[in-house]
């Protein structure tokens, strides 16, 4: 380990006495000036204490102020981003009802729009209530529809209001028809992520990607309504039938808007 020098502890000796006997004659000074009487002490007594309040109260408002700024900062960001927020929402909202009216414009049927206005999740039915009902010409059975597809039906109708089974209910089911080579089966949901398509021979030809449809095989839904895509298809040498997985067309979780299918046939016009 290296040694100091004497040349330089005696620097640092000297060093520090200087320091220390510095701060001591400011300290005596300073007793000296609180505790003389003299007219000539008071006064620069009194200067020093006016100049130690001005700089007080000086850093103390310019605190404040700073302080005051960055709260009208932090108010002026947050209601920018409200109104970022709405802006967005508003633009969403018009998108969709924009590709709600594009569809209603297109569809050959006849269609009642309705807004969701609750979702009702128990054991027995996963449904939802619309704000639509028979004085709007809502009756039960009738297909309930998006652009995406098909949602589900009523299976009640009061008079400002209705309640339409979802698709992915357990006891729902609906004829389908794989578009591509027209086998039919039938749509029945199992819980998670997929519909099942049932009764597919095994022997079928059914791919991934497959798009099913509505077959028109019933008195409630027409043909032709987007139902889902073919996630999976399996064969099993035990069945007669095929595994088909189908990934529903619509986003249950994010319906607002729905048509009420009216009418079963199309317009004449």
């Amino acid at each position: 380990m290296r040694k100091s020098s004497p040349s330089q502890l005696s620097l640092f000796s000297v060093s520090l006495r200087e320091y220390v006997t510095f701060i001591a004659c400011v300290f005596v000074s300073l007793i000296f000036i609180f505790s003389n009487s003299n007219p000539q002490v008071e006064a620069i007594r009194a200067m020093v204490v006016g100049l130690s309040a001005y700089l007080v109260e000086s850093s103390t408002a310019d605190q404040a102020a700073e302080n005051a700024e960055v709260q009208r900062l932090r108010q002026r960001a947050t209601e920018l981003m409200l109104e970022n927020s709405k802006l967005r929402e508003a633009a969403l909202q018009y998108r969709q009802l924009q590709t709600m009216l594009n569809f209603k414009e297109r569809s050959k049927f006849d269609l009642v729009a309705a807004r969701v206005i609750a979702i009702q999740k128990d054991k027995f039915v996963r449904s939802v209530v619309l704000d639509a009902g028979t004085a709007d010409g809502v009756r039960k059975n009738m297909p309930v529809v998006v652009p995406e597809g098909l949602c589900g039906k009523i299976i009640r109708a009061d008079d400002n209001s209705s309640v339409a089974q979802l698709l992915v209910d357990h006891s729902f089911r609906v004829a389908g028809r794989i578009e591509r080579t027209r086998v039919d089966g039938i749509v029945s949901y199992e819980g998670g992520d997929y519909c099942l398509l049932k009764e597919v021979p095994r022997n079928a030809n059914v791919q991934a990607g497959d798009v099913v449809i509505t077959s028109g095989f019933s008195e409630i839904f027409p043909p032709n309504i987007r139902i889902g895509v073919v996630k999976e298809a399996k064969e099993d040498l035990r069945s007669m039938f095929k595994t088909i997985k189908l990934a529903p067309a619509v986003d249950f979780s994010r319906i607002e808007n729905v048509f009420v299918m009216t009418s079963l046939h199309p317009d004449s016009t």
